[in-house]
């Protein structure tokens, strides 16, 4: 319910005209309200290295930071479903990224999730373009 949500308000915002309205702003938001609320449970921060906080805020700043300015500026011109399977591949491709780089097994609802979930957009994908739409 949560995530239907959050891509309904995305895509409302990305397709306002109101130049105050913006998702990018609503995401920034989020993200710093979660943070906050979060950061009690991270401390006390004990044997973080500078190049730990150098490797945490490179994340922050390309990984989720850049994806998220890019989704802001598309959400509008995609459709909700698209959208949201589109932004589900990074999570579910996760365990196989962990496979891959760690060595580490994963579980099978992961395995199964992952795999509905590409599918399901490769499938939406391909239909698309066949009907012409």
């Amino acid at each position: 319910m949560a995530w239907s949500l959050t891509i309904a308000g995305l895509r409302w915002l990305g397709r306002s005209r109101d130049p105050g309205a913006s998702a990018a702003a609503a995401t920034v938001c989020g993200n710093v309200l979660a943070a906050a609320a979060s950061l009690p449970f991270a401390l006390p921060v004990v044997g973080a290295h500078a190049s730990d906080w150098l490797a945490v805020g490179y994340l922050g700043c390309f990984q989720v930071g850049l994806a998220y300015v890019l989704v802001a500026r598309a959400i509008g011109h995609v459709p909700a479903m698209e959208a949201s399977l589109l932004l589900l591949a990074e999570p579910a491709l996760s365990p196989f990224w962990a496979w891959w780089m760690h060595g580490e097994a994963p579980g099978t609802l992961a395995v199964l999730g992952g795999i509905l979930i590409i599918a399901t957009t490769t499938i939406g994908a391909m239909t698309k373009k066949k009907d012409g739409a």
